[in-house]
């Protein structure tokens, strides 16, 4: 019976997409065949050691991507493979999620379970880092689009240190799940748009463009439901606010407000049954990629799953988008 419903919800899925858009290209949809019935549920809310993942692996941490003038907040982990050869590496961020307001790195180090996704990607060769960034708390009154500026800011920054790494700047991907899907969809979005690049934020002689993103189970637009409790997010409230400038400002922080024919690729994906973020999300931003001439993006939709269980941080879903990013960068 399971199994029937989750064809049923496929099937009606697919209807919708094609009912939004006609011109978009083919929805991809499906598991494996069998599959361990816990990954339909949340991961291991304890948080993980990256050594633990991958024993193998160099790992540099609480790098100030900021400069000297980074916060506690403003750094990075880098997680590097053992094996390096003469070619340089592309490089995998992997921005957390968390509502805006959590997520970070805790004071021994361990990130979040939602993090692992990106980690695989240290076995096909790439570099991979993770930023903390300033989350919604009570020291941070104001989350968005400062961390919309600090994501930029930590692409900036692995530019900078590429030639000490042996890295790749010409080949910069994003990966993010929830809120910091929902980061990775504005930063590549954002791609040339220099109101984003803070300057006081550092390395501001480098682009912060970005050439591929993966983005699961994120926000396309913050324009819908929700619309006055995501723009507290701003240290504002809509309801005060006249209707232009509220129509500004959820331009300013809605990935979709800003598709054009130079973003990067997209691979998102989504659960079918997603109760926190609607996957019409997904499809609307998709659409939207694909009317701009985006070819090369690719929806993933996945029947029966919700809001962030465990399947998306396998290692085999991550060898889906692996697969994809290593033919976007061209890696044997």
């Amino acid at each position: 019976m399971k199994r029937l419903m989750m064809v049923v919800s496929v099937y009606l899925a697919v209807l919708l997409c094609l009912a939004v858009n006609a011109s978009a290209a083919v929805i991809t949809t499906g598991l494996p065949e069998e599959m361990d019935e816990t990954l339909y549920g949340k991961p291991d809310p304890n948080r993980v050691v990256i050594e633990e993942i991958l024993p193998e692996a160099q790992v540099i941490y609480d790098l100030p991507y900021c400069g000297e003038n980074s916060t506690s907040y403003q750094k990075l982990h880098l997680v590097l493979p053992e094996a390096q050869g003469a070619e340089k590496m592309p490089i995998l961020i992997v921005v957390h999620g968390g509502v805006w307001a959590s997520g970070n790195s805790e004071e021994d180090h361990r990130v979040q379970a939602s993090d692992v996704a990106g980690l695989w990607a240290v076995k096909h060769g790439y570099a991979v880092a993770l930023p903390d960034y300033s989350v919604k708390n009570k020291e941070n009154a104001v989350a968005l689009p400062n961390q919309i500026y600090e994501i930029k800011a930590a692409v900036r920054y692995m530019r900078s240190i590429a030639g000490e790494y042996n890295l790749d700047p010409d080949r910069i991907a994003l990966l993010g799940e929830s809120a910091g899907g929902h980061l990775c969809n504005m930063v590549g979005t954002t791609n040339g748009e220099t109101e984003y690049d803070l300057a006081e934020l550092g390395n501001i002689e480098y682009s912060s463009d970005v050439q591929a993103v993966i983005g699961q189970y994120s926000f396309g637009t913050l324009k819908t439901e929700n619309d006055s409790t995501l723009t507290r997010l701003c240290g504002v409230d809509t309801a005060e606010m006249d209707k232009e400038a509220r129509k500004a400002l959820l331009n300013q922080i809605s990935p979709v407000s800003h598709v054009d024919e130079s973003d990067p690729p997209f691979y998102l994906e989504h659960g079918l049954s997603d109760k926190t973020v609607s996957y019409t999300q997904s499809v609307d931003f998709y659409n939207a990629l694909v009317a701009a001439g985006n070819t090369r993006s690719e929806l993933h939709l996945y029947p029966g799953m919700d809001h962030g269980v465990a399947w998306f941080q396998t290692e085999q879903n991550a060898e889906g988008f692996l697969t994809w990013l290593d033919g976007i960068f061209g890696v044997d």
